[in-house]
Parts: C-alpha cells; sequence; structure tokens
C-alpha cells in the first residue's frame, strides 16, 4: 500500500553544511504516514536536517523508513547525501616564448590558484588559502619545467593569526600545471671575442 520515494543529495565541496533529502511518501489508502531518518548513532529521526555533510569524509548512505499506523513494519528504502571532491588548478609561471642565453639566471617562484567559478562548483573557496612552494630556474640553453614543492595545503581562514584553521585539501582534486621555459643559443659573437695571436720566427730548425 505504501511508497517509498527517498531524495538524494549531491553537492560539490564548498565549505557550507549540507543536509538529508526530504524522502517522500504516499499510501494508497490515505493513512498518515511517519518517514524516519536513521542517524550516525543508529537513532532514528523525523528531521533529516539533524543529518549532515560539508567534507567529503561525510559522505553516507542514509537509511530510510516509513510507517503508519494501521501497517505492520516499515517499508525501507536508503538515499545518499554526497559531497564530492571539487576541482582546482594550480598553475606555476614560466614564459611564454622563448628566452635568449645571457648567463644570467631566468627564475621565477610564483604561481596562480584557480578561483571560485560563478557556479561555485570549482576553484578556491572564498576565505581559504592555498600553501605550497614553487620554482622554475635556468640559465644555460636547454628546456626546463618548473616543480611545485612537496608541501601542499588548502586551508580554512581560521581565527585571529590563522589559529584554529582547518586543513581541508582532501576536499579538493587539485590539478598542477608547470610553468616552461625554454633558453635559446645566443649568437656567439654577441659574447665572444676572439683575439688571434700571430707567431713569426726566423727559420733556425726548431718547432714552433
Amino acid at each position: 500500500y505504501v511508497t517509498l520515494t527517498p531524495t538524494d543529495v549531491k553537492k560539490t565541496y564548498d565549505g557550507n553544511v549540507y543536509t538529508a533529502g526530504t524522502a517522500t511518501a504516499s499510501d494508497t489508502n490515505g493513512n498518515d504516514l511517519k518517514i524516519e531518518y536513521q542517524k550516525a548513532d543508529g537513532s532514528w529521526t523525523t528531521n533529516p536536517s539533524e543529518i549532515t555533510a560539508t567534507n567529503v569524509s561525510d559522505s553516507k548512505i542514509v537509511n530510510v523508513r516509513v510507517s503508519a499506523g494501521n501497517y505492520e513494519g516499515y517499508v525501507n528504502g536508503t538515499e545518499e547525501l554526497t559531497i564530492t571532491a571539487r576541482p582546482i588548478t594550480i598553475t606555476g609561471d614560466g614564459w611564454a616564448s622563448d628566452q635568449s642565453y645571457t648567463g644570467n639566471e631566468y627564475k621565477k617562484t610564483t604561481y596562480t590558484v584557480e578561483e571560485a567559478n560563478a557556479e561555485n562548483t570549482r576553484g578556491l573557496v572564498a576565505g581559504q588559502k592555498v600553501n605550497t612552494s614553487y620554482e622554475i630556474k635556468g640559465t644555460n640553453a636547454g628546456t626546463y619545467t618548473g616543480a611545485f614543492g612537496e608541501k601542499f595545503e588548502i586551508k580554512t581562514a581560521g581565527g585571529a593569526f590563522g589559529i584554529g584553521a582547518e586543513d581541508v585539501t582532501a576536499n579538493y582534486a587539485v590539478t598542477k600545471i608547470p610553468g616552461k621555459l625554454t633558453i635559446t643559443k645566443a649568437e656567439i659573437a654577441q659574447y665572444v671575442t676572439l683575439t688571434p695571436t700571430d707567431v713569426k720566427k726566423t727559420y733556425d730548425g726548431n718547432v714552433y
């Protein structure tokens, strides 16, 4: 007699709190129905907002059941409350065009963090910060690729001086794009001076 329709909730991580979906149920006999949701401690509640998720690790499958006074037992179902990883791209600086050899070092240590898009489904969440290092450098003719440091983290702002900042790196799907540097060979005449030295001897049988 009773049909239960769970409601999935799927959101990209954005730092907000999301609640389990509100299931619906119908009864061909018109009875009052009671829909319940199972919490993490095993207890049941009629309020889906008591079941929440903010981080990817909070994602869960929620058990749902419906009952009515004139029926025995329950109609059971499940619904998903899912927080998916947020795509973000970190782009290391480099040189778009070839650079000529000068004998001096070319070097950059800056990088660009993708900002949140209009839909707020990718890029850095407002108020959060990327902590990492990056370097690309070269002196001699050749092709070079930048490198990010081993340490990489994304943290919430926290309180004064960053106290209480939360590491939320696991909520992101990170793509790192290092910059490029190509140093081309210079014309030798620009930098090298050749000074020939004549040798002039009167013949005396020796090798000069």
